[in-house]
C-alpha cells in the first residue's frame, strides 16, 4: 500500500487495516482469516466495511485507493 490517503485510511480499524495490508501484501482472504486467528465470516465482514469505508467496489480497489 505505496501512496496513503489519510483521510480514508484512518478511518479503518486495526483489523480492517492489517487484513487490507495481508491482502496487499497478496494473501487469500481466508489464509489472512487464517493467521488472524478469525473465521472466514468476521475477515469478509472487515472486506466489507474496508471497501465501505474507502468507497472501493473490490478489494484490489481498497488495496490501489489506500
Amino acid at each position: 500500500m505505496g501512496r496513503s490517503c489519510p483521510s480514508r485510511s484512518k478511518d479503518l480499524s486495526p483489523r480492517e487495516l492489517d487484513l487490507l495490508r495481508r491482502i496487499a501484501g497478496g494473501q487469500l482472504q481466508a489464509e489472512a482469516a487464517a493467521e488472524m486467528l478469525v473465521s472466514r465470516a468476521t475477515a469478509e465482514d472487515h472486506s466489507w466495511e474496508v471497501r465501505r469505508k474507502l468507497g472501493a467496489r473490490t478489494v484490489a480497489h481498497a488495496v490501489a485507493i489506500a
